[in-house]
């Protein structure tokens, strides 16, 4: 535990100028030393002027966790937003592989819609001046769209178009706009968007920064996803000309991506490539000096005041360190410094809930098809379901415990698109006593009593023994926060006091702690909060405060018997030990490193 150090003068009220850990690209108040992975910088500036001669290239910023690939990102925006004619797009990855396409067409679009400090949106600073081409672009519905923003009509209609979200018959109607045919393959409709607009902004340059692409996995066993990934990638490189491709990857994903892709596909998206280094001390002081002076008068002072140098200079190792553990430690001082208490020491389980808690946000029901596509795998094996995604060609979503249930997630608002993808379920969906079908559906998505041909179609699945469920909007908004949790979690983005929170033991605490609002959907899948995992991140808990402690003072604080806990602990040697004999006890194990 850090000793107190005693502040001469009550500085309670300043803010901490080293917290968050993780760098927000979108944000402009970010302290930046633009000599810090500066070669890496410029290889993103070589990208973008070699695009803008006319061919389309991806680059891959890689580097181990907490070294500072996000906050790269930001340093690009910065040095893009004044140039005219250059759109950044920010994509974190954080899709399924079936989705990515209708991920990247909704970054975009808020890339677009997305205004300066002036208040000047990009979609008026790179199209204003163009409107009669937009008059004559082949995408119809896509000039109307633009039309319609640039002179501020029916926006908030338009822009959820250009976001892709589904709209009801009668808006398509009023604001002159195609509907979807029921052969139409939203990934595909989706691609058609991007790549016209993408050809719109020439001869200007999209850079599309692609962050967390880890978390486009949906297990740690998916390949699908990584591979999914580079088959979009390649084609933004092959099919469109003005498109810059900056993938940001922990370099164990990297090893992955160059064992999964082909030749074609790795020579594109890996073929360039960047590291992001750790920090030297020299430039971790310049780092925590520029910090500090955000919010003191540091007159008179040098270094890093009022912090003590040398324990910062305790995470460093030959002279690295990743700058997010840096930056970890100086928030800590900085506290005890600003108290005059030391920081106590939170157990994981309680920090994990708190960041659970910071991820909640209220989503919109054009949200909901794409969060049930990549949360339902994590939901599932936290139940101990196993679940499969049929692919692409099918109107199924997932098949769950091997088979037994069938899943479509049905959240169109426009009844001709709902009534012909519910017809293309029914075709799929094979009928018989130990298989059962679930149709999700959004619960703020009503179904009006003039959509005919959908209720029809749903009262004959439900004949066949298929059933449409409701999702609250509490379930939905938890299952985002549960997988922005683990997304950040697997690419690095999640720490503890500077140390990156394992992936596996996110999916540990979440199968333990599961939010209530998602009970009716886990009983809709016949399964149930699992009883050990709960009762194994408790134990955890325990033993992170105490451990060390007797097998029946264990079961007696977590009212439970004492061999429940014994059986816990076997199922988890690497997390629990066990003392036997008359005195039993648990305790952590510690891994010894190999000194050799």
């Amino acid at each position: 535990m850090m000793e107190p150090i005693t502040s001469p003068l009550p500085f309670a009220d300043y803010p901490n100028p080293f917290g968050p850990l993780v760098g927000q690209p979108l944000d402009d108040t970010q302290v930046d030393i633009v000599d810090i992975n500066s070669e890496a910088f410029e290889a993103c500036r070589r990208l973008v002027d070699d695009v803008a001669a006319g061919f389309s290239a991806a680059l891959t910023v890689f580097g181990d966790t907490g070294t500072g690939k996000t906050h790269l990102t930001g340093r690009v925006r910065r040095w893009l937003e004044p140039q005219p004619g250059r759109l950044f797009v920010f994509v974190r990855m954080e899709t399924s592989a079936a989705g990515i396409w209708r991920h990247l067409r909704r970054s975009l679009a808020l890339a677009l819609l997305r205004a300066d400090s002036a208040g000047v949106r990009n979609i008026d600073r790179l199209f204003a001046h163009r409107k009669p081409e937009l008059e004559q672009i082949s995408h119809r519905d896509l000039s109307i769209v633009l039309e319609n923003l640039l002179e501020g009509r029916h926006v908030r209609d338009s822009a959820a178009w250009l976001r892709g979200e589904g709209l009801p018959e009668e808006v398509l109607t009023s604001l002159r706009l195609t509907a979807p045919g029921p052969d139409d393959e939203p990934e595909v409709t989706a691609r058609h968007v991007v790549t016209a607009i993408c050809d719109l902004i020439r001869p200007g340059v999209v850079v599309w920064c692609m962050d967390q692409i880890e978390a486009v996995m949906s297990s740690p066993t998916d390949r699908d996803g990584p591979h999914a990934f580079g088959q979009t990638g390649s084609f933004l490189v092959d099919q469109t000309r003005n498109s810059a491709v900056i993938c940001c990857e922990q370099i164990t994903f990297m090893l992955m991506m160059e064992q999964i892709l082909d030749e074609a596909v790795r020579s594109r998206l890996l073929g360039r490539r960047a590291a992001i280094r750790q920090l030297t001390w020299e430039q971790a002081q310049r780092l925590i000096a520029a910090r500090l002076d955000t919010v003191l008068d540091r007159t008179g002072h040098s270094g890093c005041w009022p912090l003590t140098e040398s324990k910062i200079k305790a995470v460093f190792k030959d002279n690295a360190a990743p700058a997010r553990q840096v930056i970890a430690r100086c928030k800590d001082l900085f506290e005890t410094w600003r108290t005059g208490q030391a920081t106590p020491e939170e157990p994981l389980d309680t920090v994990l809930q708190r960041m659970l808690e910071e991820r909640f946000t209220s989503k919109e029901p054009a949200e909901t098809d794409a969060i049930l596509r990549n949360a339902i795998p994590l939901l599932t094996r936290s139940a101990g379901l196993p679940s499969a995604s049929p692919g692409n060609r099918s109107p199924l979503d997932f098949t769950i415990d091997n088979g037994r249930l069938g899943v479509a997630i049905c959240n169109e608002p426009n009844a001709r698109t709902f009534a012909a993808h519910l017809k293309k379920v029914a075709g799929a969906w094979k009928p018989a006593a130990s298989r059962r079908l679930l149709l999700l559906r959004d619960a703020r998505l009503p179904i009006s009593r003039t959509a005919k041909a959908s209720l029809q179609r749903i009262a004959e699945i439900q004949q066949q023994g298929g059933r449409l469920v409701t999702v609250s909007q509490e379930a939905v908004d938890a299952l985002a926060a549960l997988r922005r949790l683990l997304s950040d979690a697997e690419s690095g983005d999640l720490a503890h006091r500077g140390e990156p929170i394992a992936p596996n033991a996110v999916e540990q605490w979440i199968a333990g702690h599961l939010p209530d609002a998602l009970d009716p959907l886990l009983s809709e899948f016949g399964a149930s909060r699992p009883p050990s995992a709960g009762l194994d991140a408790a134990l955890a808990a325990l033993l992170a405060e105490k451990k060390i402690i007797r097998l029946e003072d264990a079961a007696r604080s977590l009212e439970v018997t004492p061999g429940e806990i014994e059986q816990c602990a076997e199922r988890d040697p690497r997390q629990f030990g066990i003392l036997r004999g008359s005195m039993a006890a648990l305790f952590q194990p510690v891994t010894v490193p190999d000194a050799r």
